[in-house]
């Protein structure tokens, strides 16, 4: 992950054994310190390994263990247990390969990393680990973006054609909505039709009861008809169970009041009641009187 130099004259290692530890033990902390702020999340550093070419390091390493606690301090192998490939580096080079530390450095020499005749993973396992699970999730994130993009994308397509066919659906029903002028003519001409008709079924029907009668309907309409007083006027004759119904209007009370009266004194009615009138007023804004009158023919059961 890093290269950092520290000149120490190795003398010291067997003239004074503690300065020695003193000034690695200072080199360690600075280059830790800088490392493990400097980049994001720091550097998780926990191990020192130790190589030296001229001097057994036990002593330094037991040393160095007691005055930094906080980091596992271990020995280099030997560069006889390293894996190197013959086939990128010549046996002169190879004889230069004398220590841990050379096998380092060439490892980092400034070449085409293709033609590094020794391969070394300096990234920590887990932080490999912790890396690649890192770059698995950026990835899912990726294509889950672009997942979610795309349902986004074809959920606003679909949402616009339901509205669009929403909106035509709308406009079709309001078109079915208006009426056909020519199905309205013929609708109210049927109206009229079955109106007429059945009019025309009622007075048939008046008519027949009146021919079926033993009674002389004839001579009795004609007589409700002599008896009309001047300022009145009939508007409809019928029957209604055993009676005769009079409906008509007058300009006032006084002719209905003598109609009536002429009506029950004839001879063709046992009685005749008036059962209603209301003051109306006509198109020429004028004020009449309407009224029905009930006529029970003489000898009808």
């Amino acid at each position: 992950r890093f290269s950092h130099t520290v000149k120490i004259d190795s003398h010291m290692m067997t003239k004074d054994i503690d300065l020695f530890v003193d000034k690695v033990v200072s080199a360690l902390k600075l280059v830790l310190n800088f490392y493990q702020a400097k980049y994001t999340g720091g550097e998780d550093v926990s191990k020192i390994i130790l190589a030296c070419d001229s001097f057994d390091c036990t002593t330094l390493k037991q040393k160095l263990g007691e005055r930094m606690t906080n980091a596992s301090i271990q020995i280099a192998d030997p560069v006889g247990d390293m894996k190197i490939d013959k086939e990128k580096i010549s046996d002169q080079e190879a004889k230069k390969l004398q220590s841990f530390s050379c096998a380092i450095g060439s490892a980092l020499h400034s070449e085409t990393l293709s033609a590094y005749p020794v391969r070394f993973n300096l990234i920590p396992k887990e932080k490999a680990q912790k890396m690649a699970l890192t770059k698995l999730i950026s990835f899912l994130n990726i294509v889950l973006a672009v997942v979610l993009g795309i349902y986004f994308i074809s959920a606003i397509v679909v949402f616009a054609n339901n509205k669009i066919f929403e909106h035509q659906i709308y406009k079709l029903q309001q078109e079915l909505k208006k009426p056909d002028p020519l199905l309205v003519k013929v609708n109210t001409a049927f109206d009229e039709k079955e109106k007429i008709q059945a009019r025309m079924e009622d007075r048939l029907s008046f008519l027949n009861r009146l021919s079926s009668s033993t009674l002389p309907w004839d001579r009795m309409l004609v007589n409700a008809m002599a008896k009309v007083p001047k300022g009145l006027w009939i508007l409809n004759i019928s029957d209604e169970d055993t009676s005769v119904k009079i409906k008509g209007r007058a300009y006032s009370e006084e002719p209905v009041f003598n109609f009536v009266k002429a009506l029950d004194d004839s001879f063709y009615f046992d009685s005749a009641k008036l059962v209603s009138s209301q003051n109306i007023k006509s198109k020429d804004e004028k004020q009449q009187i309407e009224f029905t009158v009930i006529c029970n023919p003489r000898g009808r059961e």
